[in-house]
């Protein structure tokens, strides 16, 4: 997979696990409860087994809170975070089939994310990111056109 190294492989490996959790818990969980008061409660959690894996893990992590909490991508993360996790249980909550809310969701992101690479932060490419990105958008459209 372009040259990845096994830990980079892994981290993607958790990151598909998770995805696959959290949609599944989303789609579980959105018609019994209020979104914000769901996010609330799964970010106090998150945030106890965090610190809790940051000593455990990292050692001196939470030494580093000052510099984390100086980052200027942190208010972006927040937002971006709590506009992930709200829009999708906003969508579930309302009748967004999981096969097709997730896919829509994350070919459109791989197809723009392509082009932001590309254009905005200079990363190389070649004619498989472009058709790559092509080939999301295509599905996207196919998944959802009109039956």
């Amino acid at each position: 997979m372009n040259g990845l190294t096994p830990a980079a492989l892994a981290g993607l490996g958790a990151a598909l696990l998770g995805n696959l959790l959290y949609h599944l818990a989303s789609r579980g969980s959105a018609a019994s409860s209020a979104p914000f008061a769901m996010l609330a409660t799964v970010y106090v959690l998150a945030a106890i087994l965090c610190a809790g894996l940051a000593v455990v893990l990292e050692g001196r992590a939470l030494a580093m809170l000052p510099k984390a909490l100086a980052n200027p991508w942190l208010p972006v993360l927040v937002v971006a975070i709590i506009l992930i996790e709200a829009g999708f249980l906003y969508a579930y909550r309302h009748g967004a089939p999981v096969s097709l809310a997730s896919l829509s969701v994350n070919a459109s992101a791989i197809a723009l994310l392509a082009l932001i690479g590309i254009a905005v932060l200079r990363e190389p490419y070649d004619w498989r990111t472009v058709a790559g990105s092509l080939l999301a958008l295509a599905g996207v459209t196919l998944a959802l056109s009109p039956r």
